[in-house]
């Protein structure tokens, strides 16, 4: 009968009409897959500066392992201070990176700590000073001592190269650190090596 479709002519409807969903499945797949893949090779691809870097670190879960890996996270932090560029906001988010480094009794004796970092590294910078590279002593090296409080403690040497134009200059410090009381090695101080006193920052 006029206008009735014959089964066969159905069939290849439906053939039809299915290849033509799955094509357009595969299609919206392979789009998908494609943008994916692009995303994750722009996210591959994005390089951190040294400022970023350390501003999102999180160090209450990632923190270093042992006492020299402590000092040399200090030594990172500061050589970025003193070498590159950031906002305020950077630099604060950077001291507050070194003060979860710090003994406890350290912070007590530095009240206004953020202010005389700052202060210090300004003045380096307008001097031209930049920390070129820094090694921390070898694990042969530390020393682990009991302070009068019976803290576990542990002193060792850390070595900054710092430049001033074609003027190079080394310099090895001291540092102290003693365990807290979840485990972690914080640091206590540090003394120039031809100088016992501890260093603390000072106005």
């Amino acid at each position: 009968m006029a206008g009735r479709s014959s089964p066969k002519n159905t069939v290849l409807r439906i053939v039809f009409l299915v290849l033509s969903a799955g094509m357009l499945l595969l299609g919206i797949f392979l789009m998908l897959n494609r943008t994916r893949a692009r995303r994750q090779s722009e996210e591959d691809n994005l390089v951190l500066t040294p400022v970023q870097t350390v501003t999102t670190m999180n160090l209450d879960q990632t923190y270093p392992n042992n006492e020299r890996d402590v000092v040399a996270m200090w030594a990172r932090i500061e050589q970025t201070l003193y070498n590159e560029e950031y906002t305020d906001a950077e630099a604060d988010a950077m001291c507050e990176q070194l003060m979860v480094l710090y003994d406890n009794a350290f912070l007590l004796n530095q009240p206004n700590y953020a202010a005389q970092l700052r202060h210090e590294v300004q003045q380096k910078k307008e001097d031209g000073i930049t920390i070129s590279t820094y090694v921390v002593g070898d694990r042969s090296s530390v020393v682990y001592f009991k302070d009068d409080e019976g803290y576990e403690c542990a002193g060792l040497e850390c070595q900054f190269t710092l430049m001033s134009g074609p003027t190079r200059a080394t310099q090895i410090y001291n540092f102290i650190l003693r365990k807290d009381e979840t485990a972690r090695w914080k640091i206590f101080g540090w003394s120039l090596k031809d100088d016992q006193t501890i260093h603390l920052i000072t106005p």
